[in-house]
């Protein structure tokens, strides 16, 4: 069982007569040229709960300055968030495992990032990453145009499992940059068979 599953079923058995995926097209193609604006992510044991498509499943739990301890003034276990500048995913490169015949494959992890710059140089935001450095592993969720994604696929209840990965920010100080000079390089990383599930964004 991967770390992140967000396979449908996945038919190894090259005997069993499998059905290829139903393809649902609508009137004309959709196009997306967002990238990613904003990013969001809590401990990797607290998911989001109820339906993530709907804004009360989040809004309770959104905080950057809660302690997380639940008591007077702090939610427990806060999704904290904030806005991106040109964050991007590279495509990744699949890893297939191939029988002798060549005739069939299995699909394994691959390792998948999100990347952006953040030229904040603030006090907070350099404490905030540098934290960051030793305590990265979170569950993310991320926002690129109409949707979140970070689902298993389905909806209702239960369907917001979050991507289990590792944000991993590096200082530079460049003055010959063609931006500022000082700035933050976030990855943040994670493995899995396949992509995603998406979502409508709630809010």
């Amino acid at each position: 069982m991967p770390t992140n599953n967000f396979c449908a079923e996945c038919v190894d058995d090259l005997c069993v007569d499998a059905a290829l995926p139903a393809l649902v097209l609508g009137s004309c193609d959709v196009d997306n040229d967002e990238g990613i604006t904003e990013v969001f992510y809590t401990d990797q044991g607290h998911p989001v709960a109820g339906d993530p498509a709907s804004a009360a499943s989040w809004t309770t739990r959104l905080s950057n300055t809660s302690d997380g301890t639940g008591g007077s003034g702090n939610v427990a276990n806060p999704i904290r968030h904030y806005e991106v500048y040109k964050g991007k995913k590279p495509q990744a490169t699949l890893n297939y495992k191939k029988n002798q015949k060549g005739t069939g494959v299995r699909l394994q992890d691959s390792t998948r990032s999100i990347t952006f710059k953040d030229e904040d140089d603030s006090d907070g935001k350099y404490e905030f990453y540098r934290n960051l450095q030793c305590n990265g592993n979170i569950l993310l969720y991320y926002r690129s145009g109409k949707h979140f994604y970070g689902s298993n696929g389905s909806t209702g209840a239960g369907s917001g499992v979050g991507i289990k990965a590792v944000i991993k920010p590096v200082y530079e100080i460049d003055p010959e940059s063609a931006t500022m000079a000082h700035a933050w390089f976030v990855t943040i990383e994670w493995d899995a068979k396949c992509e995603e599930g998406r979502f409508e964004a709630p809010f």
